[in-house]
């Protein structure tokens, strides 16, 4: 196997990793800011529990 390639795969894998690890944020941040405004009690924990599960289930709340 080509350096080049190894090389292209791992800055791949990089920005697989770096891209879930900004989506996942961005959506604690959505949840937050929505229990917030809705008034729920402890936001935090909302966007913490959004998180959980297989497959983004949380994205059901």
């Amino acid at each position: 196997m080509k350096p080049q390639y190894i090389v292209m795969a791992a800055m791949a894998a990089a920005a697989v990793i770096v891209g879930s690890v900004f989506t996942a944020y961005q959506l604690y941040r959505l949840v937050g800011v929505d229990a917030e405004t809705r008034g729920l009690k402890h936001p935090k924990l909302w966007g913490v529990f959004s998180l959980s599960g297989n497959g983004s289930s949380g994205l059901l709340l």
